[in-house]
Order: C-alpha cells, then sequence, then structure tokens
C-alpha cells in the first residue's frame, strides 16, 4: 500500500492528461479508502483549485465496510503536466503485484513495450524518432507510449527525451516543454536541440503580444521566445552536437536576430575553421556561397562582391587542407563559375586532385568532364578530328580514371573503354575487364 501516486494527469478535462479512458480508470480503480475500500462512486474531476492554481481536485464518495456512503472532496497537488499526488492520511494507491511493471500513467508493460524501448534507447535523432513513429501501427500506440513512459518514471533522460517529441505528435506543446526541460536539465544535447526549437516555433500568446511582434518581426526580430530558444541551441553546439549547428545556420539566414544574416552564420563555424579544421573552413565557404544551386555557367563575372571573394578564398582553404568534398566543390565552382570566373581547366584538375584523393563523387564528374567536352575519344566526342597516336595519349593519360570509374558503375567510362576496343585502340586490359565493362553497359541500358 503507497499514499503517493507518481504520474500524468487525472482529468479528461485536462487535454495533457488522459489518452483514453481505460487510463483514467485504472487509477481510479486502484485508489484506495482509508477503510480499504475502492471509491469508484460518482468521482469528479476539476484542474483547478479556487484560486485558480493549476491542480486536480477530487470529488465523489465511497462505501465504508459497513455499506455506509462516505463522500470526499481533496486536492492533488501538481507540478506542471507531472503529477505528484499527495494523498489525504489513510489514503492509498494499491498495486497488486510487485512484480507487475507500471509506467508513469499506469499502463501495464509487455514484451511488446520492451521491444519498442529497446528500439527506442537506440534513436539518436527527431528523425529517426519520426521514422518509427510513423510505421507504428495504431493498435501498438499503447506499447510504444508504454515503454517511453516507463522510462520517463525511471528517470531515463533519453526516454523524458523521446516522450516529449511523443507528446508534440499528440499536439501537446506544454506536455513536451516540460520533458525536454527535464532532459535537458540532465545534459542531454538532443533535448536541448528539441527545446530550442519549441521556443523557436511556439507564438506568443495574446493579442498584443501577436502585434508586437509583428512590427518587430519588420525590423528582422521576432518575438521573445527566440531568446530562450538561442539560448538553448547554443548550449547544445557548444557541447558538441552539430545538428544544432545546422539548425542555427538556418535561424540566422532567416533573420532571427537583426543585422547581416549571412555574417550571423558564418560566425557559427569560424572559431573552428580559423584553428585549422577543414570541414568547418568548407562550411565558412557554403555560408558565404549561399544555398542557390547555379545551373547555367557564368564565364565572367562583372562584379565579384566581398563576400564572393570570402567564400572562394574559404573553399580553396579547405581544399588545400585535403578536404576532399571541398576539392570537388572547387571543381564545380570553376565550373559553373561559384563566386569566381568560370575555368574549365581548372574544374577538370580539381575534380582530378579529389579522385585522385579516393573521391567516388570526384572520380564520376572527372570522367563526365572528360566525356561532355569532348577531351576523350568516344560516342559523345563525334565532332573531334580523330588522331589516333594524341587519342592514344590521352586514353592511357586518363586510362586508370575510367577504369575505375567502371567499377564504380559509370555507364559513360564503361561505354567509352568498349569504344575504345572496337575503334582499334591499343591499351592494356584484360578479359575479365572487359566482361565487367560490357555487364556495367547492359544493367544501364
Amino acid at each position: 500500500m503507497n499514499n503517493t501516486y507518481t504520474g500524468c494527469g487525472f482529468s479528461i478535462e485536462n487535454p495533457f492528461c488522459f489518452t483514453s479512458v481505460e487510463e483514467e480508470i485504472t487509477f481510479v480503480d486502484a485508489l484506495r479508502s482509508p477503510d480499504g475500500t475502492r471509491f469508484i462512486q460518482d468521482v469528479k474531476f476539476s484542474c483547478k483549485n479556487k484560486k485558480g492554481e493549476l491542480v486536480d481536485h477530487f470529488v465523489g464518495y465511497y462505501l465504508d465496510s459497513n455499506e455506509r456512503k462516505v463522500e470526499f472532496s481533496f486536492y492533488a497537488n501538481r507540478y506542471c503536466s507531472r503529477v505528484l499526488a499527495q494523498l489525504p492520511d489513510g489514503w492509498s494507491i494499491y498495486i497488486p503485484e510487485k512484480n507487475n511493471k507500471k509506467d508513469s500513467r499506469g499502463i501495464s508493460m509487455t514484451n511488446k513495450s520492451e521491444t519498442f524501448s529497446q528500439k527506442l534507447h537506440a534513436i539518436k535523432t527527431t528523425e529517426e524518432f519520426d521514422k518509427l513513429y510513423n510505421t507504428v501501427p495504431n493498435n501498438s500506440i499503447r506499447d510504444l507510449l508504454a515503454a517511453l513512459a516507463n522510462g520517463y518514471n525511471h528517470q531515463d533522460a533519453h526516454m523524458t527525451w523521446l516522450f516529449g517529441l511523443f507528446e508534440l505528435k499528440q499536439y501537446n506543446p506544454r506536455a513536451a516543454y516540460h520533458m525536454f526541460k527535464r532532459a535537458a536539465a540532465s545534459g542531454l544535447s538532443c533535448a536541448k536541440l528539441s527545446l530550442a526549437e519549441l521556443f523557436h516555433h511556439t507564438e506568443p500568446l495574446g493579442l498584443i503580444e501577436k502585434i508586437k511582434t509583428f512590427f518587430a518581426s519588420l525590423t528582422g526580430q521576432y518575438h521573445k521566445n527566440n531568446e530562450s530558444a538561442l539560448y538553448w541551441i547554443k548550449q547544445a553546439i557548444a557541447e558538441g552536437f552539430l545538428p544544432a549547428e545546422k539548425v542555427l545556420e538556418t535561424w540566422y539566414l532567416e533573420g532571427i536576430i537583426p543585422g547581416d544574416c549571412v555574417e550571423h552564420a558564418a560566425s557559427i563555424y569560424l572559431p573552428k575553421a580559423q584553428m585549422g579544421d577543414s570541414s568547418y573552413m568548407l562550411k565558412v565557404s557554403e555560408v558565404y556561397r549561399g544555398r542557390a544551386t547555379f545551373y547555367s555557367i557564368t564565364e565572367h563575372h562583372k562584379n565579384l562582391t566581398d563576400r564572393d571573394n570570402k567564400a572562394a578564398a574559404w573553399r580553396k582553404r579547405a581544399a588545400d587542407a585535403g578536404n576532399i568534398d571541398a576539392q570537388v566543390l572547387m571543381g564545380d565552382a570553376y565550373h559553373f563559375g561559384w563566386n569566381v570566373d568560370a575555368d574549365q581547366k581548372q574544374s577538370l584538375d580539381w575534380y582530378r586532385t579529389a579522385a585522385d584523393n579516393g573521391s567516388r563523387v570526384g572520380l564520376l564528374k572527372l570522367i563526365d568532364k572528360l566525356e561532355d567536352n569532348g577531351k576523350m575519344p568516344g560516342l559523345y566526342s563525334w565532332s573531334r578530328i580523330i588522331d589516333k597516336n594524341k587519342d592514344l595519349e590521352t586514353i592511357n593519360n586518363y586510362l586508370s580514371y575510367y577504369k575505375q570509374a567502371s567499377k564504380e558503375g559509370s555507364y559513360r567510362a564503361a561505354q567509352t573503354l568498349l569504344y575504345f576496343i572496337n575503334q582499334g585502340y591499343s591499351f592494356p586490359y584484360v578479359d575479365e575487364e572487359v566482361q565487367l565493362w560490357k555487364s556495367v553497359t547492359e544493367v544501364n541500358k
């Protein structure tokens, strides 16, 4: 017997309490009066006392051991959306078996719930939780909830965070807030990011606040909740939680604070870039470049801005430091004219550098560029003048790239190698390689 119940709310009238009538009945059925009898007669709940404070008020009656009607009325103290019900003297909660696992909402744990618990503990991001949640059938939601609530009740910070994500799925941001904050207080970085995102997407309450927000947005400012959002997301970034960096970059570029949004976004990555981290050099470059994708080739820019120069400089620093992603982007930049004048020779050289350093993307782009520019003899170079001696020199110069690209499944590379054979070019190969090239072209037909 126990006179304390720890769990979520008790009232159907309260939108962040029981999710079903069955859960309410489970709690009511477990209550025992001072005489040890059940009180399931005419029970009514309200969520505020006479002072307007958020509590749970129970009113009803029970039959004592002599079958006499005894009326009762008491309040259960509430802490946010989680209730710690200190029952009056003599009242208790009955738990039939010590081994019967109960979660914080009174739902029994099952083998299926245990399976969900294992899956949930492996989740590291909101996207992973969404993927799992979206595949859970309706008749299994109860088991998912039981696993989450059991972890919450045992003060598992990771499960508490996931429980908050579940509450958001139920359109219950208030309950999610308290769960995120509890998990964040335990030092969980992903919970801090979720808390920041919750603040960022929460609109101000009341007409006056909304009017203030509207006028503030005209100057690039938003409601005060964003101050809290920035505080929590910066905490997550300081702890090395990388997904938070990209989210903050987006917020800065959207103008969450006044000033130069691009410079604010770049400031996220600059400290580590200046310390020599090539991946952060590239991030700085991409912020200055902008997120637009340019499909047309810009041969010559009339006016390159200071932002263009910063993008090009940081990109080259990253590439020179050996970052293969930056090396591929150097090839793209000179091909399309991103922040620089287009230069197809430099583009080809950078793709080749990336390929030499093991970049599959750089290798395939190198092949495409060789084919599209008519530099190599092949099906795509019908307009060029055939010079077999010069062609053979070019073939041998790039042969290893073509063979490797064919192994990577490049149709164009395999097709061109077969073309070389059919045209009588003499270069080293073995029968097994020819069979591979044929299989690649057959698969891609």
